[in-house]
């Protein structure tokens, strides 16, 4: 942990400034026993959706803890906008996905089943909404530098409607034209597709093409899902 997350559940109610971890919370056993911080120490903080903080901890018990914001709330400069849509996979590689990407600033996610997906991937108890919150609460506080919650929509279906002036990017080693140079895609709005494992269909490319995506392929070999999503967004970053 980077930086420590505050949920707005977790403001003491008598004095907005300060913050209150009670000594189930996770938080709390890795300030009190990985960190080790005791009593007016500091540590670097993130408000969800709001901004960067410094905190000070000005009570440690064994019931709770309790921490002071004693800084003002910065805001990080305005980004171009990062959409990922990825063809549904395993569960677990799902969870990786989201977790990099969060890392990474994704603002957006769409997670959606393809012709080639699993069907029982989309029923899995690791795609829960509870369990996706807490692997991308995790992943901000592992960033130490963002700290707004990205969108996680999970489909059943293609994408009906695409954001507008944005460009677009399909990554498919099967039909995409080889680039290694990524920097045009640096400066503006982006949404970038990735299919599931085995990839997409005949027809799902043609649906592709009418939305007028770019198809791309990032290397001579066939990367990994989670590869090529780690290595797009590297060079994007």
């Amino acid at each position: 942990m980077n930086q420590l997350i505050l949920l707005p559940k977790d403001q003491f109610k008598k004095n907005k400034q300060i913050y209150i971890l009670n000594s189930t919370d996770p938080r709390y056993l890795h300030i009190k026993n990985h960190l080790k911080l005791t009593q007016d120490r500091t540590l670097k903080m993130a408000l969800l959706n709001e901004g960067l903080a410094q905190g000070k901890i000005i009570k440690l018990s064994d019931k709770n803890l309790l921490i002071e914001i004693n800084s003002a709330l910065l805001k990080n400069p305005t980004r171009p906008y990062r959409e990922a849509i990825i063809g549904l996979g395993r569960p677990r590689q799902m969870l990786k996905i989201l977790e990099w990407g969060t890392q990474l600033g994704i603002n957006k996610f769409q997670i959606i089943k393809c012709q080639l997906s699993e069907k029982s991937y989309m029923s899995s108890p690791l795609l829960t909404a509870q369990n996706i919150n807490e692997t991308l609460i995790k992943a901000l506080a592992q960033s130490a530098y963002y700290y707004s919650l990205p969108e996680v929509e999970i489909k059943k279906y293609f994408p009906r409607a695409w954001k507008e002036n944005c460009q677009k990017v399909a990554l498919d080693p099967i039909c995409g034209v080889e680039q290694n140079e990524l920097s045009m895609f640096k400066e503006n709005d982006l949404q970038f597709l990735m299919g599931p494992e085995r990839g997409f269909t005949d027809e799902e490319r043609k649906k592709i093409k009418l939305y007028d995506f770019q198809f791309i392929k990032l290397a001579p070999a066939i990367l990994k899902s989670e590869v090529a999503f780690n290595f797009f967004l590297g060079k994007l970053s």
